[in-house]
C-alpha cells in the first residue's frame, strides 16, 4: 500500500491499485438477511461493495402480493361480486410483476432525488440494491405473514361491511401489528442504508419517505380506480 486514503467502499487502493480488503463478488441472500438482524450496519456495506447486485429484482418481486392485496383492500373487493379466486390470482400471479413495476421506478426516483438535493450521483444498481435489502422485512410481509391473513379471513380480509377487525380482532390485529412492526423495520433499514453513502439519517429520511409515500398513494389510488369499475 502507498498510503493515500481510500475509499472505505472500494476494495483497492484508488493510488496504487492495492488491494485494502477483500472483494465482495456477489450477495448471499440468507447471509445477508441474517446480517440486516445482526449488524445492518456491515450488511449494507457488504451490498454496497458487491460487485453483482444479485437478488434486487426478486426482492422487488417479493413486495409484489402485499402492494396488490393493499390495491385490493383498497378496492373493496370483498363487498363486490368478484370471484375470492380471481382476486387470489391478482395477488399470487399479479404479484411478482405489479411488485417489479412499482419498486424498479421508486429506486430511479430515489436515485434522482438523492443527485438533485444531496448531489449523491449513485449508479442505479446501487440505489436499487439498497432499496431492495431495505425492503426485506416487507418481503417477510407479504410471502409469511398475507398468506395467513388471507387463510384466516379470506374474502373477508377486503371487506369494507363488514371490517375484517369485526369478525376476528385478536387475530386481526396480532397480525396487523406483525405487519406494523415489519413495516417500520423496513423504514429503519431503509434509513440504514443511506448512511453507508454518507447521508445523515435526516437526509435519508428526507429521500425515503416521499418516495414510499408516493408509491402508497399510487396503491391507494389505483385500488380506488378499480373500485369504480366492479360489480
Amino acid at each position: 500500500m502507498c498510503g493515500s486514503a481510500t475509499d472505505a467502499l472500494l476494495p483497492t487502493c484508488g493510488s496504487c491499485g492495492a488491494f485494502v480488503q477483500d472483494r465482495v463478488p456477489a450477495i448471499n441472500l440468507f447471509e445477508t438477511a441474517f446480517g440486516l438482524v445482526d449488524d445492518p450496519a456491515a450488511a449494507f456495506r457488504r451490498i454496497a461493495r458487491s460487485e453483482q447486485k444479485n437478488y434486487v429484482f426478486t426482492l422487488f418481486a417479493g413486495c409484489g402480493p402485499l402492494l396488490v392485496a393493499l390495491g385490493c383492500v383498497a378496492a373493496a373487493t370483498g363487498n363486490a361480486h368478484v370471484h375470492f379466486g380471481l382476486v387470489l390470482g391478482a395477488i399470487v400471479v399479479g404479484g411478482p410483476p405489479a411488485g417489479l413495476l412499482l419498486m424498479t421506478p421508486a429506486a430511479w426516483v430515489a436515485g434522482r432525488l438523492n443527485a438533485a438535493l444531496w448531489k449523491l450521483r449513485l449508479p442505479f444498481r446501487s440505489t436499487a440494491a439498497l432499496l431492495a435489502y431495505g425492503v426485506f422485512p416487507v418481503v417477510l410481509a407479504s410471502c409469511i405473514i398475507l398468506p395467513i391473513q388471507v387463510a384466516l379471513f379470506g374474502a373477508d380480509l377486503f371487506s369494507a361491511q363488514p371490517a375484517p377487525w369485526t369478525l376476528k380482532p385478536v387475530a386481526f390485529w396480532t397480525l396487523a401489528g406483525m405487519d406494523a412492526l415489519l413495516l417500520l423495520w423496513s423504514g429503519w433499514l431503509l434509513t440504514r442504508g443511506f448512511l453507508t453513502y454518507g447521508l445523515d439519517a435526516k437526509k435519508s429520511l428526507l429521500t425515503v419517505t416521499p418516495v414510499f409515500a408516493a408509491l402508497a398513494a399510487l396503491v391507494y389510488a389505483a385500488g380506488s380506480i378499480a373500485r369504480g369499475f366492479l360489480p
